[in-house]
């Protein structure tokens, strides 16, 4: 099977498979369109996401990449169907759709239904073309411009397991020969900056670039928190003459210890701890989460971090040969068995994917696809329409969940009402939380990021006018792009910045294949942990969100004022609401406690709801997909022992947060990739 590497190809080649797969999704849209126009009318609920089109150019058009289908509703289940046959699945994000379609191929006996509460599937994915005009100096040399934007995810990375379990879902979706590559030696892969106090600095990349990040001012005091760690104790540390009863009792306490990142940076690296947190680690938490060192947990977030410090003493010693640490302990019985099932996990995964896939992979930093990330959602929702068990409802929030019979619940939305066996609930926790009137511990606790994204497009006959940079570059440096720290003054409240055509080139056509340059594409992210004491009616408006983005290009890279006020350059805001989970403080403690009680629940229990989706077991689309095909794996498992022996179910979706109760999928499981 053959891999594109995005650094290889030609834009003629990307620009007619652009157009084939454009047409496709045209025709699906245009048969949604039909089906929407003969079907009863639906109410469509107020959307958490506010949007506006700011374009200085009268020939920029933006055509949706998000998922369309053709709308199959129904106010209820036909009579005669068994709802012990009947699993719904509520939220149509990645989470969502991934739990369905497993459930589908897996259970074609079954009826499955998802439902959204929205007029769009695909949650935060949303990737979107924008048809920037003509561009040239004669009739003859004019071609037309077009990029792809993202104001959700925009690229994924293929390692470890979650990475492996996306490759798989898109081996089985036929997606593997459209993945655009970025190799790890990449500009983009290895450029990555931050901007502190008021300049970029470039981070280092690999051991040979190390050196010079000593004198980073960033990097300031590294090595002195280095060699605190290293001397630090760590807080699993148990004295040589305690018996073995009471080493077993602390490794029980340590189950449910916690603490927030900046707790234990500052504890691990004493006073250097501090200038790194404000420094470095918040950049990097402003990139991934959009949240505060303050707040998020270290153990559900930094996991790695945790655990080298419970395992090898601190996260330095971690980095020594065994013989070299003193302080590297026994692995536990539960441990071993965890790290067994983790890698019985993922060679699993590799023997799906093949030789050749997980070989090319390894030299991969991150990729995508031509029409972005929404590719992936269309492809599901393709496969899903195509299949007989599988039905959508749009503009259906579940308005209650409440406990029918045995083995059975019922639903409500505004216009129907569902019963069903099962129910996988995919959206968000707090959604959960008021639709199962609160019976449920915990669903409403986590915070959530709230970001502006503003989506930046010059194109490229602009570069021969503005050039600032090398080989007739607008940007000033080559890369993926910089993050702000807190340390930074910073009045806007930019979280960051993404070179978007450095870091996946080959995602836009060129006006001229001749030339193939593309149009320079950039994404600010604002707000985040700038925003915590904000209410909601006093965030920016959408333009306010694009002069802070002006500002902000202007002040950072030294983009003039002229090119970012040209008429020709495109501009679009989105307001993010709640679009990143916050896992504070104690969340696996919370997690467990809630695992018990869904469990014991006289509704709930008995693996009659499920939860799953980025509220509970990890916010990356990777980590989505991992969990939903874990647990869509369980319940096939539980469905076909059930329908022999009768046997019962016991599925939550947060068994990885119970040791004892973790769920090791076995090489000889159920292969669903078709």
């Amino acid at each position: 099977m053959s891999l594109r590497c995005c650094a290889t190809q030609s834009a003629a080649r990307e620009a007619s498979g652009r157009l084939s797969h454009l047409a496709r999704l045209r025709q699906t849209g245009c048969r949604a369109l039909r089906t929407i126009a003969c079907s009863c009318a639906i109410c469509a609920t107020s959307s958490r996401l506010r949007k506006l089109q700011l374009c200085s150019s009268p020939d920029a058009r933006a055509r949706s990449s998000s998922p369309r289908i053709s709308l199959r509703r129904q106010s209820s289940f036909p009579a005669g169907n068994d709802p012990s046959r009947q699993i719904v699945v509520i939220g149509g994000g990645i989470s969502g759709l991934t739990a369905a379609l497993y459930l589908a191929r897996g259970l074609p006996e079954h009826r499955i239904v998802l439902l959204e509460a929205t007029s769009r599937l695909g949650g935060w994915i949303d990737s979107t073309r924008v048809d920037i005009g003509h561009v040239g100096n004669n009739e003859r040399s004019k071609g037309q411009e077009t990029a792809l934007l993202e104001a959700g995810p925009r690229s994924i990375r293929p390692s470890g397991a979650p990475g492996l379990a996306m490759l798989g879902l898109l081996k089985s979706l036929s997606l593997i020969p459209r993945l655009l590559l970025v190799p790890k030696t990449a500009p983009s892969a290895q450029n990555r900056f931050i901007y502190y106090p008021n300049a970029l600095q470039r981070l280092p990349s690999n051991l040979l670039s190390l050196p010079k990040a000593f004198f980073l001012p960033s990097l300031k005091g590294i090595l002195k928190g280095a060699w605190h760690d290293f001397r630090t104790p760590s807080r699993f540390a148990r004295p040589k003459s305690e018996s073995a009863l009471e080493k077993e009792r602390q490794r029980a306490r340590e189950q449910d210890a916690d603490e927030s990142i900046s707790t234990f940076i500052v504890r691990r690296m004493g006073k250097s701890g501090e200038l790194l947190r404000d420094r470095l680690f918040s950049a990097v938490l402003h990139g991934i989460y959009a949240g505060s060192p303050h707040v998020l947990s270290v153990r559900s977030t930094l996991g790695a971090l945790w655990k080298a410090e419970q395992r090898h003493g601190s996260p330095v010693r971690a980095a020594l040969p065994s013989w070299l640490n003193k302080g590297k302990r026994q692995l536990t019985s539960q441990e071993k068995a965890a790290d067994e099932a983790a890698a019985k996990e993922v060679s699993r995964y590799e023997k799906e994917l093949g030789d050749v896939i997980v070989g090319r992979m390894k030299g991969i930093s991150v990729y995508s696809l031509p029409e972005g990330v929404g590719e992936i959602t269309q492809a599901i929702v393709d496969e899903l329409e195509r299949m007989p068990n599988a039905q959508f409802a749009l503009n259906a929030p579940v308005t209650n969940i409440v406990g029918r019979e045995a083995r059975s619940l019922k639903l409500s939305t505004p216009h129907s009402t569902y019963s069903a066996s099962r129910i996988v609930a995919a959206q968000p926790s707090a959604s959960l939380d008021r639709s199962t009137s609160t019976s449920l511990p915990w669903l409403s606790h986590n915070p959530g990021a709230n970001v502006g994204v503003v989506n930046v497009i010059f194109p490229s006959s602009l570069a021969s006018h503005f050039v600032s940079g090398a080989k007739d570059r607008l940007l000033p440096v080559e890369g993926f792009g910089y993050l702000i720290p807190t340390a930074t003054e910073n009045v806007d409240g930019v979280l960051g910045v993404v070179f978007d055509s450095d870091s996946l080139p080959d995602q836009d056509v060129a006006a001229h294949a001749s030339t193939g340059q593309t149009p320079t594409k950039l994404t600010v992210m604002i707000g985040g942990p700038h925003w915590t004491s904000k209410r909601e009616h006093s965030f920016p408006k959408e333009q306010e969100l694009v002069d802070i983005a002006k500002r902000a290009l202007n002040s950072h890279l030294g983009l003039s004022k002229d090119l970012l006020e040209d008429r020709s350059a495109v501009y679009r805001a989105k307001l993010q609401l709640k679009c990143i989970p916050h896992y504070a403080v104690g969340h696996i403690a919370r997690m467990r406690d809630l695992d018990d009680k869904l469990r014991a629940h006289p509704d709930f229990g008995n693996g009659r709801l499920v939860l799953a989706g980025a509220s509970y077991t990890g916010v990356s689309l990777n980590d989505c997909v991992l969990h939903a095909r874990r647990l869509a794996d369980r319940i096939i498992a539980e469905e076909r022992a059930g329908s022999v022996s009768g046997g019962s179910r016991s599925i939550t979706g947060l068994e990885s947060f119970v040791e004892d109760r973790t769920f090791a999928l076995q090489s000889g499981a159920i292969n669903l990739n078709g």
